[in-house]
């Protein structure tokens, strides 16, 4: 999407649980192959324990108003993305974390986009400033745990494992003396062709985790590439990525070899998918240096890119950019442009007071 409006992000937040589990213990425990350590490349991810996913998106998005210094009241819009459950049924987690954070002004809105979920908060988020002189800073929210019995996060899926999280950022209107990035652009391009790849051959269930109550990804994938094989998704991802990198670079003004461009920031999938899908597909359109660090979280679900914003605070320089690229089933491929602005955040006025006292 072109943004219409001059954006900033004032705060960004990844919050990971205390929690480990390594590869190691995983091949210990039966539950992944020795032989699929090097090609996943995940060293451990992270788990929670004992909070749920909206009580890890509280306290990042806690974490990020007290960084901006706004308050909750102050909230024109708050928009939550997850993929898995977020605890209750039948049940409206943006609420939750509206009523929580004393913000109950604010309309909450739920966006289920699996993986590019935040990405597509996002473009919620800047439209709706667009659209709405009164909106002035939305607060954007992902989190996921993904726990047993009905998830193992070790063999739900191929080519990568699931670390749980939780993200937040604040977006408004450009304010160059504070915010800490500027929102250069947020692109998205769609292959709905692709959707078989995670529905499968079975019929529309009628409740969920049917029929074994357990997540299997794999099953509904093992279908898609039994009957179309690997090569229409490897040329559709290769040919989407470009594409995206692209129209980011294009709509943020970055030249595809300028400096100013210090790195790409890829989503936290498997090793091997990295390095030969995407790295090759993106070599093609920039020499800008590849970042990746799910090996220590693994994949986190539609947190991937508000994590990948919060990883560019501490590697970019102001004035430096960083694209920051996504994907999620369906599927969708997107891209992220951020511009580091200060060096540090120009604390509140009311905090620097707290400190004298």
């Amino acid at each position: 999407m072109r943004l219409a409006t001059e954006l900033g992000i004032a705060a960004v937040e990844a919050y990971f649980p205390a929690g480990r589990e390594t590869a190691r213990q995983a091949v210990a425990d039966g539950r992944l192959d020795a032989g699929d350590i090097d090609d996943l490349g995940y060293e451990e991810v992270s788990v929670a324990t004992h909070e749920a996913a909206p009580e890890m998106a509280l306290r990042a998005a806690r974490t990020v108003l007290a960084d901006a210094g706004w308050p909750p009241a102050g909230l024109g819009l708050l928009v939550h993305s997850w993929m898995y459950h977020q605890g209750h049924d039948i049940w409206s987690a943006p609420h939750y974390l509206a009523a929580a954070l004393g913000a109950d002004q604010v309309q909450p809105i739920g966006v289920q986009q699996v993986c590019n979920g935040a990405v597509a908060a996002l473009e919620v988020a800047a439209t709706r400033i667009a659209a709405d002189p009164a909106v002035d800073r939305v607060l954007v929210t992902t989190a996921d745990r993904f726990a047993p019995p009905a998830f193992d996060r070790w063999t739900a899926d191929y080519a990568l494992v699931y670390g749980d999280s939780a993200t937040a950022a604040l977006v408004g209107p450009l304010d160059p003396e504070r915010d800490l990035f500027r929102l250069r652009a947020v692109v998205t391009h769609s292959a709905p062709e692709l959707e078989l790849m995670h529905r499968g051959e079975l019929p529309f269930g009628p409740a969920p985790l049917w029929p074994d109550q357990r997540v299997d990804v794999r099953r509904a994938k093992k279908s898609y590439l039994t009957r179309y094989g690997l090569d229409v998704f490897t040329k559709t991802t290769r040919e989407k990525v470009q594409a995206v990198v692209r129209d980011c670079l294009a709509d943020a003004g970055i030249a595809p070899d300028a400096d100013e461009l210090a790195c790409v920031v890829l989503p936290r999938l498997g090793g091997k998918t990295l390095r030969h899908a995407w790295v090759p597909a993106i070599a093609e359109v920039t020499a800008a240096p590849t970042v990746s660090t799910g090996h220590l979280t693994g994949h986190l679900g539609p947190g991937d890119a508000l994590a990948g914003v919060a990883d560019l605070v501490g590697r970019l320089s102001p004035g430096q950019s960083g694209l920051v690229l996504n994907a999620g089933a369906g599927f969708a491929y997107s891209g992220v442009v951020v511009t580091r602005l200060t060096a540090e955040r120009a604390r509140p006025a009311d905090e620097a007071k707290e400190d004298k006292r």
